[in-house]
């Protein structure tokens, strides 16, 4: 069975899997598969549309910088085409991150997310995470209440 016949996966199938396949598995092919190609997305870096905007500004930065990025999905709640996830990551700096050449350093942080999931496809979301807090942490070792050494 090919994807364009498989049923579409519910809301909550498809933000597991997302994280799951695509985050854990390092799976950036099915970006395109599971985004729609209108999607909109607010990040910590500023709004991305589209899943090519999505793998160029979010997913390829972080799996550079972090290439043994972990995620687990601690909480999810789902409503209708809503998502909620609360989430833990674990990962060493491994490579260049925004202003930061690689530390070595290994960290842990919560974070959040939304997605809004019509047609088996992501149309848009949210991530809430404490950039500030990951970004003293690998210059400074100084952990937050969301951001801590691994």
């Amino acid at each position: 069975m090919t994807a364009e016949n498989q049923p579409c996966m519910t809301p909550k199938e498809l933000a597991t899997r997302w994280f799951e396949e695509i985050w854990n598995a390092k799976n950036p092919d099915l970006i395109a598969q599971w985004m729609a190609p209108d999607a909109v997305g607010i990040t910590e870096g500023g709004e991305i549309h589209g899943p090519d905007d999505f793998r160029k500004r979010v997913y390829q930065p972080l799996v550079e910088a972090f290439p043994d990025f972990q995620v687990e999905c601690e909480t999810m709640v789902a409503e209708g085409e809503d998502v909620m996830l609360r989430w833990l990551v674990t990962a060493r700096h491994l490579g260049p991150f925004m202003n930061l050449t690689a530390t070595g350093k290994s960290i842990r942080f919560h974070g959040m997310t939304w997605l809004r999931v019509r047609d088996g496809k992501v149309i848009g979301g949210a991530d809430s995470f404490n950039l500030h807090g990951i970004m003293n942490l690998l210059a400074s070792g100084t952990p937050t209440a969301s951001v801590n050494p691994a």
